[in-house]
């Protein structure tokens, strides 16, 4: 099934938004309404998806065992994940770019 493009003024340009048809999203809506204890089961705290309580809790949690157990004295590593929230081209990327490479790490 297709969906719905709108077009929406980026300033100068346009950004495409899909909007999905009724009939797609109501059978998707139904399936995972039908499935959820099986998938959170199956996925456990991989799966942070919306509806799971605490989920960020479970991200926060999993990246710390994650960096506890790949820390050595001799190697230091880290990750650096950014939602830049530019739907609309509204960061500001030369900040971004001083705050990854000044700041220190934790």
């Amino acid at each position: 099934m297709a969906s719905r493009l709108v077009a929406i003024d980026k300033c100068p340009g346009v950004r495409p938004i899909g909007i999905g048809e009724c009939l797609r999203r109501i059978p998707g809506k139904c399936i995972v309404e039908a499935t959820v204890d099986e998938v959170t089961e199956s996925c456990g705290e991989k799966q942070l998806r919306g509806g799971i309580s605490a989920g960020i809790e479970g991200a926060i949690h999993s990246m710390n065992s994650l960096f506890e157990g790949r820390a050595t004295p001799n190697f230091r590593w880290g990750l650096l994940l950014v939602n830049a929230k530019n739907d609309f081209n509204s960061v500001n990327r030369i900040m971004a770019l001083w705050h990854a490479t000044f700041l220190p790490i934790a």
